[in-house]
């Protein structure tokens, strides 16, 4: 969810939202935080990660946006924050046998993601 957030970062010209936004990626990143250091402190590597090719994906649809006013730009943030849970969704639903901590990390990341398309959805 923060790459998705940051990738659009630059496009946003509303003060208002930047300051929703960078308050949304710095929530985002301290859940990534806590994976990562659970994921640590597990002894695991995670070899494939699906996230990295949405990363991707996300930095070369970016790249076209040209209608940069404030209802393009959200109304890009949520359809591409709602696809980010989707992925999640699916990721939890497929890894029925991981520990209970990451099934938690994954449901706070949907929740977050959830809470950052309502406090966009001010500026569609």
């Amino acid at each position: 969810l923060s790459k998705t957030m940051n990738c659009i970062l630059p496009k946003v010209i509303n003060p208002n939202m930047r300051k929703v936004l960078i308050g949304q990626i710095n929530e985002c990143d301290k859940i990534n935080s806590d994976a990562k250091c659970a994921i640590s402190n597990l002894g695991k590597k995670i070899k494939n990660n699906p996230f990295l090719n949405l990363s991707a994906a996300m930095n070369s649809k970016v790249n076209t946006i040209a209608n940069t006013s404030d209802s393009a730009v959200a109304e890009f943030i949520i359809k591409e924050v709602n696809a980010d849970i989707i992925d999640i969704t699916k990721t939890i639903n497929a890894s029925q046998n991981s520990s209970p901590e990451s099934y938690e990390l994954g449901r706070k990341l949907i929740r977050k993601g959830e809470e950052c398309i309502s406090s966009i959805k001010i500026f569609l």
